[in-house]
């Protein structure tokens, strides 16, 4: 007797009725390769049946009988099909037509190359109890969650993280020592708490609200783990109310902890389903280091910090956004819905002039922090909702914070900015760090700028200026806690010389958005004179400065500015233009 273990790889759409694997018999659907069901699925055999596509087209009612998983899996019959026992998809789920009763049987598969999805463009629905697995190389510490479910209990957590506590873990009283026991494990976010940002996490109730973010601590112990969970799952127009309270702590406002509504990733960069009217239109996450700490990654203008970061959100991912007005609605549809497995991402940067530094301890690259510089013909010198994005400070004491600084005194991860022309333009660049020693700034990235400029990272702490486009390695000290901004990045189109009067002083000036900047030192102590004249010849700032140091003035109103600056019969000169 010779046993027929079948194989689907013929071109074209192969075609059968009813359909039975026997006992210890397989069938298997190579990939890229298409089987139609038109009658009822009976497997008795091998649960796996290949890479390919399998489809349901009958004209009638359809059952699937045994336990089965498919790799890709379409519904496409005006009536129903039925799931009568254990059925897994590990890739895509397509209900193109027709209602698939799941009857509780239906698990959406992750492992590490993968997490299945179900499509947002057809047709079809899914009635019944759904699983869905989340797949985590590294369960340790806090990660940001949501649910593709319409009202999926906190308790399918329980066999993650044992009993679940879910509570304010500042007791009510803004205990910021965290003495709280036993300490909460799961989180929803209240932006509307009047304190810092810390204060706002609260209880997550009973059960996750669609569109809602959560924040769950899996404890100390690393390793991999899948999580799951069950419920009916979301499909079309999903809405949360974001909120922006007024409090004495303004960098906290408006931030709120979202997430991914549906079983499949969206793009952020979806031309059409998102109604981001009310929100600035960036994303962040947390990345877990230890139990309690890690660092944040943001995503804006097409641009990710650090650059591995896309516009893609995966299934049951949550993530903060920051809103501009009290309360408003933020909201997609299936639009913003990603049907592929691998999909092709809209935005490159191949034709971005940008500078993308990373800084490391000097003996340790992987403990780095990046910050992006670019420019746009869209952009301003302040803040641009649709390009920028903040500054989310690093809590592993093992990594520093890069972040540059706008007009404002915001942090920025992402700096976007007008066009360089044939001025100088400088950047107030921060860098701050727990633990002092050796660090290395590195411009990992320099694309598409003009071959003639000079990129420079200017320390004023040493009084050094150095040419990234010919070294892209600085090396310094630092100590612990060191003021914000000791260093500035300069674009300029001609090549920068230090001018050295009688051997002892060195004075340079610059403009950043609204402010301008004057470094000036000198050994032997002299008084320097620091004028500011208008293009009418108006003195607008009149300033001393003795030693060594860095002075910013303020320029409210826009155009080009004479800096004079006077030091015993030695005078320099330069012109800067606000914008």
């Amino acid at each position: 007797m010779v046993t027929n273990l079948p194989i689907v790889y013929s071109t074209g759409i192969s075609t059968c009725r009813n359909l039975t694997i026997d006992p210890s018999a397989s069938l298997s659907i190579n990939a890229n390769k298409d089987l139609s069901i038109n009658g009822i699925w009976t497997n008795n055999g091998n649960a796996d049946v290949g890479n390919g596509l399998i489809s349901f087209t009958g004209n009638t009612g359809q059952i699937i009988h045994g336990n089965t998983n498919f790799e890709n899996l379409k519904i496409y019959n005006p009536y129903y099909v039925h799931l009568n026992n254990s059925t897994g998809v590990k890739g895509v789920l397509m209900p193109a037509l027709g209602t698939l009763i799941s009857n509780g049987n239906l698990t959406l598969h992750s492992s590490a190359s993968k997490t299945a999805l179900v499509a947002g463009t057809g047709l079809g629905s899914i009635s019944g109890d759904v699983t869905m697995q989340r797949y985590m190389a590294n369960k340790m510490g806090y990660h940001y969650y949501s649910s593709p479910f319409t009202a999926a209990s906190v308790n399918e957590f329980v066999d993650e993280i044992g009993i679940i506590t879910s509570g304010d873990p500042y007791g009510g009283t803004n205990d910021t020592l965290q003495t709280v026991s036993p300490f909460p494990n799961f989180y929803a976010y209240d932006e509307t708490q009047p304190y810092y940002m810390q204060i706002g996490w609260t209880g997550a109730g009973a059960t996750m609200t669609p569109m809602r973010g959560y924040c769950i601590n899996f404890g100390a112990a690393g390793g991999a783990l899948t999580t799951d969970v069950t419920g009916q799952v979301n499909n079309g127009s999903q809405n949360y109310i974001v909120t922006n309270t007024a409090s004495p702590y303004p960098n906290a406002d408006g931030w709120n902890l979202v997430g991914n509504p549906y079983p499949s990733p969206i793009d952020w960069n979806a031309t059409s389903g998102w109604n981001k009217s009310n929100i600035v239109n960036s994303v962040y996450f947390f990345n877990p280091t230890t139990q309690y700490t890690g660092t944040y990654s943001t995503y804006a203008g097409g641009i990710g910090v650090p650059g591995n970061i896309n516009g893609i959100i995966p299934a049951m991912q949550g993530f903060f956004v920051k809103a501009t007005v009290s309360s408003g609605a933020f909201s997609v549809t299936n639009d913003a819905r990603i049907s592929e497995l691998n999909p092709v991402f809209h935005k490159s940067i191949a034709n971005t002039t940008l500078l993308r530094l990373k800084g490391h301890p000097a003996a340790n690259q992987a403990s780095g922090d990046e910050t992006v510089i670019y420019f746009d013909t869209q952009a301003t010198n302040v803040f641009d909702d649709n390009f920028d994005a903040y500054k989310w400070m690093n809590n592993d004491p093992a990594f520093p914070n890069l972040f540059t600084r706008d007009s404002t005194p915001n942090s920025l991860a992402i700096n976007a900015l007008p066009p360089l022309a044939n001025t100088d333009v400088v950047i107030p660049l921060g860098f701050t760090t727990k633990t002092g020693g050796s660090f290395t700034i590195k411009a990992t990235e320099i694309l598409n700028f003009d071959p003639a400029l000079h990129i420079y990272l200017e320390d004023n702490q040493n009084s050094t200026s150095q040419d990234l486009t010919l070294d892209p390695d600085y090396t310094f000290s630092i100590n612990a806690n060191d003021p914000l901004y000791r260093f500035f990045i300069r674009f300029s189109p001609a090549m920068v010389t230090n001018i050295d009067e009688n051997g002892s002083s060195f004075v340079d000036a610059w403009s950043s958005g609204k402010d301008i900047y004057v470094n000036y030192s000198n050994t032997a102590m002299q008084n320097a004179e620091i004028c500011v004249y208008n293009m009418l010849g108006q003195k607008v700032i009149s300033a001393a400065q003795k030693g060594s140091g860095t002075a910013r003035y303020r320029v409210e109103e826009p155009g080009c500015y004479i800096i004079n600056v006077i030091n015993g019969s030695n005078t320099y000169q330069k012109k800067v233009v606000i914008m």
